[in-house]
Parts: C-alpha cells; sequence; structure tokens
C-alpha cells in the first residue's frame, strides 16, 4: 500500500517528467508555427493559441525621483521616494517606441525609464469533455501511474501497464 507522503512525492516526479515533456511539446509547437506562421492549431481535443504579452516601461529610481520632484512633487513621498500609483500612472502616459520609452505629451525621449520586452507563449484551451476524460484517466489509473516510479511498481508501455517480473 503506498502511503499519501510517497504518493505526493511520486506525483510530484511525475509532474516534473511532464513538464519537461511539456517544454519540449511547446519548443516543437513554436518551430511548426515559424514554419507554417499559423495564428492557432485546431487539435481533436482543444486549440493551441498564443498569448502575447505587451511589452511594459519600468523606471531607474533615481532618475524617476528627480523627474517627478521637477514636474509632480505631490508624488513624492518624504522618505523621499516615488508613490507606487506615480509608476502605473506614467505607464499609462508613456509610450514604448522600439527600445525606448517617449512622453507623447512632450515628445521626448525619457532615458530614465526603460522598456521590458513583452512575451508570448502558447495556451492550449482544452475542450470541457478532453479535461474531463484527463481527469478521469489519471484518477482511475493512478495507482498504476504512481507505481511506476516505484520500487518494482508497474511501467506503462504502449498504454498498456506491465508488472515489474515482466520487463
Amino acid at each position: 500500500m503506498m502511503t499519501a507522503a510517497l504518493k505526493l512525492a511520486v506525483l510530484r516526479a511525475i509532474k516534473v517528467g511532464v513538464d519537461a515533456a511539456f517544454e519540449q511539446a511547446t519548443r516543437e509547437v513554436e518551430t511548426l508555427r515559424a514554419m507554417t506562421n499559423a495564428k492557432s492549431f485546431d487539435t481533436e481535443i482543444g486549440t493551441v493559441t498564443w498569448t502575447v504579452r505587451k511589452p511594459t516601461i519600468d523606471f531607474l529610481d533615481g532618475p524617476l525621483l528627480e523627474w517627478a520632484q521637477e514636474n509632480m512633487p505631490h508624488e513624492i513621498d518624504t522618505s523621499p521616494r516615488v508613490r507606487p500609483t506615480l509608476k502605473a500612472t506614467l505607464r499609462k502616459r508613456f509610450a514604448v517606441d522600439g527600445d525606448t520609452v517617449i512622453d507623447p505629451e512632450t515628445g521626448e525621449e525619457v532615458d530614465w525609464a526603460f522598456v521590458t520586452p513583452g512575451s508570448e507563449f502558447p495556451t492550449v484551451k482544452l475542450t470541457d469533455e478532453a479535461k474531463d476524460n484527463a481527469r478521469q484517466a489519471i484518477l482511475a489509473n493512478l495507482d498504476t501511474v504512481t507505481g511506476a516510479l516505484t520500487m518494482g511498481g508497474p511501467v506503462i508501455v504502449s498504454e498498456v501497464a506491465v508488472e515489474a517480473g515482466d520487463r
């Protein structure tokens, strides 16, 4: 009988393996996307699309404080430091132009702010049926799956559980 602690440890080990396989599959689909220029891929169990995060604006605290003292002194704490709300306000006000931050009100480059690049990554939207099937399959076969990573347990081979002595 498997203890609760061993089951948790084995499931963590499985997660490490699944995460590695997920990263590999992600690189494969990114390569396929680059080759085909596809916006998404429909599969039998769901759709793979890309989530795009826009670049964000960050600030160098010293120069930001100097700017705020001159332009928005009411946003400076007595410590002195800039109130956190000022950064949010300026992110809305300023614009990204390539690798440069621009103040659209003045047209000037803001040399005390910098662009943190955005990112994009695939997002998988499974159908409800696929999620239910995965839950049921994992939970129904949990002893077999977790036993594969413990001493002498079964090993999954082509979707068939094979006892350790049969390998």
